[in-house]
């Protein structure tokens, strides 16, 4: 249902088109079991990113970033359960159509940091910086061996 995307043409054309979007995400949703789930598509990203019903995200990744797709869907797998933090668990991720990724995860609230830190209270921003630092410690600390495949030079 989602055409080939290999140009940055093909990606200004496509991607923001909610018309050809929607049908895909929808007929994607369907064969992963999400039939008639309702759809938003976040407003920000850098990839056409959907809520499936209140508990479940899909990220759609064109084939010019195929290889993007495949990498966070492997490494959303591999952290899980081992940050300090809550991450996405990885429902299902793979290949749709027409050189398309996806991945399904689970969906964690809150709220965008980038839209609320004006309104955080400066003593909470810097627990929130030190947190953030101590995250990004432990993340540093997994061995990125089981990724070299996705995450190595290419």
């Amino acid at each position: 249902m989602l055409p080939v995307v290999e140009t940055d043409d093909d990606w200004d054309a496509v991607v923001p088109d909610e018309s050809v979007m929607r049908p895909g995400a929808e007929d994607l949703c369907a064969r992963l079991g999400f039939s008639g789930a309702s759809l938003v598509r976040f407003p920000d990203g850098s990839q056409p990113v959907y809520a499936v019903g209140d508990d479940h995200v899909l990220k759609l990744f064109p084939g010019a970033a195929a290889q993007d797709g495949i990498a966070e869907g492997r490494v959303l797998a591999h952290v899980q359960g081992r940050l300090p933090v809550p991450t996405p668990v990885v429902r299902a991720a793979g290949a749709y159509e027409n050189g398309w990724q996806y991945v399904l995860m689970s969906r964690l609230r809150g709220e965008n940091l980038a839209h609320s830190w004006e309104h955080v209270p400066q003593n909470h921003r810097e627990r929130l910086v030190v947190e953030i630092g101590e995250t990004l410690a432990s993340l540093h600390s997994l061995s990125p061996e089981p990724l070299r495949d996705v995450l190595g030079p290419r």
